[in-house]
């Protein structure tokens, strides 16, 4: 598969898990060609991308960190400031799921 992008898409933020206390995320990154992402500054330390899909054009890159999930915190990357709500605590009256398929017998959606 070919793609060709000439600049970085990302980050695209996904929670992973929730344990007491802590969110786990993963940031999504795509970049030109095979040039890694800057790294992400979690609260812990510095995570490096890892790649996980590399195409002609471009490449697939993931950096997992945890944030609290008892109130609002932030992460860095590329110099950017990206702010998190994360309290999770009482009673949470909303959720969100996506489903990015098809199902069988829907494709003329």
């Amino acid at each position: 598969m070919s793609i060709q992008i000439t600049r970085p898409i990302g980050p695209i933020l996904l929670l992973d898990d929730v344990a007491p206390g802590r969110m786990s995320l993963s940031a999504l990154f795509i970049m030109p060609g095979d040039q890694p992402p800057a790294p992400v500054a979690a609260p812990s330390g510095p995570v490096a991308p890892v790649a996980l899909a590399r195409y002609d054009g471009a490449t697939v890159w993931r950096a997992r960190f945890a944030l609290p999930a008892d109130r609002a915190s932030t992460y860095d990357w590329d110099g950017q400031r990206f702010e998190v709500a994360g309290d999770l605590t009482g009673d949470l009256r909303l959720a969100y799921v996506s489903c990015n398929g098809e199902e069988v017998g829907d494709m003329d959606r």
